[in-house]
């Protein structure tokens, strides 16, 4: 079977992998404009729905340190504890990403509104946002997950 080019130009990155594929929310959020996800979400879409990576608007808020759609996304029904194709929550991608305040953010946002969160879930490489903060050196994300409620003594899953 043969993939028509215009398939190729529109759909497939110049090394022929899978581009993203993102509903208008997720470039919203992506993109940190709060009035446009609020307007979307007042038309009724999805703000749990995830992309071709298995990630959610919220998510995409976070890795871009978009604090404002943050709030906005929690506030209308945002899950928190959703996870992506790896396991990685709100949490994870944070302290990945070094989001200190949108980090804080999401713990009290969530803590507001009794949304659950679990601050020692595992990723699909066996670490919590806990070690992930550890292991970047990401002092003030350590901080901030103890200061939470983090596990301190749960175990990482490493490779020797």
């Amino acid at each position: 079977m043969s993939i028509s080019p215009q398939f190729q130009s529109q759909h497939l990155s110049s090394d022929g992998t899978d581009s993203e594929w993102l509903s208008a929310l997720h470039i919203a959020a992506k993109k940190g404009h709060d009035r446009i996800v609020r307007v979307l979400i007042q038309r009724n879409m999805d703000c749990n729905e995830k992309d071709s990576k298995g990630r959610t608007p919220l998510m995409h808020a976070v890795i871009e340190n978009h604090e404002p759609v943050v709030s906005a996304l929690i506030s209308h029904g945002a899950r928190s504890n959703e996870v992506d194709n790896l396991q990685r929550s709100v949490l994870h991608l944070a302290v990945i990403h070094r989001r200190e305040n949108v980090l804080r953010a999401l713990l009290e946002f969530c803590s507001e509104r009794r949304q659950e969160l679990d601050i020692d879930a595992y990723d699909a490489s066996g670490k919590t946002p806990l070690h992930i903060a550890v292991e970047q050196g990401f002092e003030s994300g350590v901080i901030i997950l103890l200061r939470n409620g983090a596990n301190i003594n749960i175990k990482a899953r490493v490779s020797i």
